[in-house]
């Protein structure tokens, strides 16, 4: 035997050990969207841990702020891209960062129906009253919605909010 083919079993397990690594990751990241979401760690219901966290939101709101929205559905990449939302002035803009090829062809700016916080706030509230199962954590500071899942009746959508800056404090 000559020296490479000594090593290439030590290779092996070095790459056996970081594909290892690689999916333990991968879980706890699973583990942490789905099973911890950040929230208030209060048991109470989805309804009244929603109700209250939008009247935070509307105490607590900054006067212009901006954040990026994605939504998971079984619908179109036009509805599936991340996008930007910002409030000024009472004044809302949703735009792509970069231009999302449309389903039905060219190229989109700004994405279709774009959601706010409010509407999320909304989607939670219309899904709890249906009995449907949601999951939903919410920021710390400001009361929104950063990861929610609605699953029943045949459907799962969602929402991840992100990157949430205050533009002007109120």
């Amino acid at each position: 035997m000559n020296r490479r083919q000594r090593q290439r079993p030590r290779f092996q397990a070095t790459t056996l050990i970081a594909g290892a690594l690689l999916l333990m990751i991968l879980f706890v990241s699973a583990g942490y969207f789905f099973w911890l979401l950040p929230g208030d760690g209060s048991s109470a219901s989805p309804s009244s841990a929603a109700a209250r966290q939008h009247d935070r939101w509307r105490e607590l709101k900054p006067r212009a702020y901006r954040y990026v929205v994605r939504r998971s559905c079984d619908c179109t990449r036009d509805y599936l891209a991340a996008y930007t939302v910002t409030v000024r002035d009472g004044r809302t803009t949703a735009t792509f960062p970069i231009p999302v090829e449309a389903s039905g062809g060219g190229f989109l700016e700004a994405p279709p129906e774009p959601d706010t916080i409010d509407d999320v706030f909304a989607a939670i509230a219309d899904a709890t009253a249906a009995d449907l199962d949601v999951s939903a954590g919410y920021d710390r500071q400001f009361g929104f919605p950063v990861a929610v899942a609605i699953r029943g009746r045949g459907e799962t959508r969602g929402w991840s909010v992100r990157d949430f800056e205050v533009l002007v404090a109120r």
